[in-house]
């Protein structure tokens, strides 16, 4: 709960606020609400993805999942606005959290970078100038994607 009580006259500001139910798996000390945790463990994924889709590519070089943004305190933690704007991503769950989720799963951390492709507003993705890849791994890692169970 949070409660603000005045002592007088005055104005104040909030910067950061972040909110957790007060039964959080792992006995309070993990992000994660008890309730979704449990259902999870029931399912028992053998992996996780993380980050996923365009979050991943964002709409431009600035927009891209920088991981190293999201470790560290929350209040730290720059965020970014979304591909579906007006939509703010917090990165109050980052790299840590996710690999915390994995542990508490035992499930196989399965962590997603940029490749230097972003998606566009036709849901085209092209690839950012100066970047160059190995053109033989880009089409083993879209057949795999594609093809492979």
């Amino acid at each position: 709960m949070l409660a603000i009580q005045p002592l007088g006259k005055g104005q104040f500001q909030l910067d950061v606020v972040s909110l957790f139910p007060s039964d959080t798996w792992d006995n309070g000390k993990s992000v994660f609400r008890a309730d979704i945790m449990q259902n999870l463990k029931e399912y028992a994924p053998d992996f996780i993805r993380f980050p996923g889709g365009c979050i991943v590519h964002g709409v431009n070089e600035a927009t891209m999942y920088h991981w190293k943004k999201t470790i560290g305190p929350i209040e730290n933690r720059p965020g970014q606005w979304s591909k579906w704007a007006p939509y703010y991503r917090t990165d109050g769950i980052g790299y840590h959290e996710f690999y915390e989720l994995c542990e508490y799963l035992g499930a196989d951390a399965m962590y997603v970078i940029p490749t230097g492709m972003i998606c566009t507003r036709l849901g085209k993705a092209k690839f950012l100038p100066g970047i160059s890849f190995n053109r033989t791994l880009i089409w083993m890692l879209i057949f795999r994607m594609h093809w492979m169970p």
